[in-house]
This record gives structure tokens, C-alpha cells and sequence, in this order.
């Protein structure tokens, strides 16, 4: 204890200077954070987006040639692979005041890839259901312990949280089966000209199973127009793609001005200690040494500051803030930012001693 006030006494026998330098490294920590938390929402974002692809998909762009019930008997015969409508579908939510896009599943013969917060996927029942992303259960009526939704002018019970622990890649998400829609959500899809349908799944699909979901279309609209396209996933990263629509640029451009404030804080910092210094010349301290001591004193303020953020970014933690796992990656990545900021703190005052200042030599 009697150390550690030593040390607080020390650096701050100059109050203004210490105090700026702390505050600008409180800043630059706040920056390096920011970026960090941008960066682990886009990461989980993507790593959520990766989980949620087939290995094997064929997309189908289909026009109907007039307002046809051709989306009803897509699925008769498929036996194997998922059907699902995956765009260009919308439908009207009475709570949330406006239509907004949907998945239909068609039909499921293998697992789905929708991951699930609480309960299940729609279907099981005839009755009314859906699925839905946390954004949409917000608005949802409570009745009982049930949750419900009034889509196209129907009820319909909530009975599946769909959703990730870390990113919000599925927040908005809205899920209906086929086998448990009402007639209004059907008259709907019946009434549309264009759909964008996926047949999916993680194992091969055979060419006898698109033959069969091309047949059914063209049996109940042969001059519908089919665009098809097989997609082999790699599962690619887009994660600078996703780091773009977050703007980690500006936590960027925050960082890098926050450094160039630290340099200028430096200066006021050595003109303060100017006559500490020249004093320490002419009693013989060499340039290597003098180096030594500043970095020495830097280093200290810049664990003080640590010390003062990890107290702040605690109290916002408690208060519901700054989420940032604590992995490796993230230690690696906050320490070398850090050592960024503090080396560019250090190079005025080093600069100052190696070139050798006139207000270096006289008190």
C-alpha cells in the first residue's frame, strides 16, 4: 500500500499532465472496446449466418403465368430435402403495423437450421402457428402463458422463439409452415405471382427430386417461367461484408484520433518536465536511461488508466453495457491495441530526447 501511494504521488507531481494522459487512455481503451464489441457482433453474426446454410441448395425463381394455387402441390412427392419460400413473401402483422417478409416451410424431411431460443418450429399442429424472431415476440399480445400475433387478420400462437445467445442474426426473423396456416395467410401466398423458393439439404440432391418439384409447378401452371440455379455451399466467410454494415470504421477512425491526442498530451508532458529533465543531463544521465525513466512513467499511467477503465466498464457491466466475451482472441487483440496506443504516447518524448533539444541542455 505504502508503495502503490509512492507511486501515485510520483506520477502526479505534475496533476494536469497525469490527469490528461489518463483520460486520454481511458478514451483510447473505451475506442479499443467499442471496435472490439463491433467486431464480436459482426463475428457471432456471420459464424450465425454460416450455421444456418445447406450444403447442398437449389434456388428456384418462379413466375407464374397467373394467380394460381402452384405453391400448394410444390412439395406433393418430395420425399427428400427441405422446401422452403425464402423471399419475396410478406405478410401483414396487425401489432407491428406493417407487412413484413416471411419464410413459408414447404416441407421439412430433414432437420431445419433454424435455431430455437424456446419451444418448437411450427407445424406439428393445424391449429395457427408461428415462429418468430425476438424483434417480432416484443410486440406480441400475452394471453395466459401463451404469446400471439394477428397475421393477415388471423390469430396466430407463438409457439417458438427463434434466435442465437450472441448475435441478432435471427431477431426479425418470421416462420409459418404450411401445415399451419390459416386461410388468410394461404390467400395471400395464392394471390402471389413470384417466389423465390429453396430446395435445401445437407446431403445430395438428387436430380429425380428437382424433377419432381419442376413437374408439380408445371402441372398446375405450364407457362410459368422456372430460373434455377444449384448452389454447392462452401460456407465462404462475408465477414468484411458484415463488418461494413456495422461501421467499424468510425470506432476506427475514433482509435486513431485518440492516439494522435495521446502524442499531443506527450508534449505538454516533456514541456512540464523540461527542467526535471535538464537537470538530469547535466548530472550525467544518458539518453538511453532518460528514455528508460519516461517509459517507465508512461507505462505506470497507462496501468493506472487501465485500472481506472476496468473500474468504469465494470459499473456499465452492472448497469447492462459493453458485453465483450473474454476470449483469447479478444486479450490478444485489446493488448496489442493498447501497446499501439501507449508506443504512440512514448515517440514525441523519445523524439525530443534522440534529437538532443536545446530545452534539454539548460534548466
Amino acid at each position: 500500500m505504502v508503495i502503490c501511494m509512492k507511486i501515485l504521488k510520483r506520477l502526479f507531481r505534475y496533476k494536469l499532465t497525469a490527469i490528461f494522459m489518463i483520460i486520454g487512455q481511458v478514451i483510447v481503451l473505451f475506442t479499443i472496446f467499442g471496435a472490439l464489441g463491433v467486431y464480436n457482433k459482426a463475428y457471432n453474426k456471420e459464424n450465425d449466418r454460416l450455421r444456418s446454410l445447406y450444403k447442398n441448395v437449389i434456388q428456384m425463381q418462379i413466375t407464374a403465368s397467373k394467380k394460381t394455387d402452384v405453391i400448394f402441390g410444390i412439395s406433393n412427392d418430395v420425399d427428400k430435402g427441405n422446401l422452403i419460400i425464402k423471399q419475396k413473401f410478406s405478410v401483414a402483422i396487425l401489432e407491428l403495423g406493417k407487412a413484413y417478409l416471411c419464410e413459408v416451410i414447404l416441407k421439412d424431411n430433414e432437420s431445419l437450421k433454424y435455431p430455437l431460443l424456446s419451444g418448437r418450429l411450427p407445424g406439428k399442429e393445424k391449429s395457427n402457428e408461428v415462429a418468430v424472431g425476438k424483434n417480432k415476440a416484443k410486440a406480441a399480445i400475452k394471453q395466459g402463458d401463451d404469446l400471439f400475433l394477428t397475421i393477415e387478420g388471423e390469430k396466430y400462437k407463438i409457439v417458438g422463439i427463434i434466435g442465437s445467445e450472441v448475435s441478432d442474426y435471427w431477431d426479425d426473423k418470421l416462420l409459418l409452415h404450411m401445415d399451419s396456416m390459416g386461410d388468410s395467410v394461404k390467400k395471400a401466398l395464392a394471390n402471389q405471382v413470384l417466389y423465390a423458393v429453396e430446395l435445401c439439404s445437407d446431403s445430395d440432391i438428387e436430380e429425380k427430386i428437382y424433377s419432381t418439384v419442376y413437374g408439380n409447378i408445371k402441372s398446375y401452371d405450364g407457362d410459368s417461367s422456372i430460373e434455377a440455379v444449384k448452389v454447392n455451399s462452401d460456407k465462404d466467410s462475408v465477414l468484411e461484408q458484415t463488418l461494413a454494415k456495422e461501421n467499424l470504421k468510425i470506432n476506427v477512425i475514433a482509435y486513431c484520433f485518440c492516439i494522435l491526442n495521446c502524442m499531443v498530451v506527450s508534449e505538454f508532458w516533456i514541456l512540464q518536465r523540461r527542467k526535471e529533465y535538464a537537470i538530469k543531463k547535466l548530472l550525467g544521465m544518458s539518453d538511453i536511461r532518460l528514455i528508460i525513466d519516461m517509459m517507465r512513467e508512461i507505462i505506470e499511467i497507462s496501468l493506472l488508466s487501465c485500472c481506472v477503465f476496468l473500474v468504469i466498464y465494470m459499473v456499465i457491466g452492472i448497469c447492462g453495457g459493453l458485453g465483450v466475451s473474454i476470449t483469447l482472441r479478444n486479450i490478444l487483440l485489446v493488448v496489442g491495441a493498447e501497446f499501439i496506443a501507449v508506443l504512440g504516447t512514448m515517440i514525441y518524448p523519445m523524439y525530443k530526447v534522440l534529437k538532443n533539444k536545446e530545452s534539454f541542455k539548460y534548466i
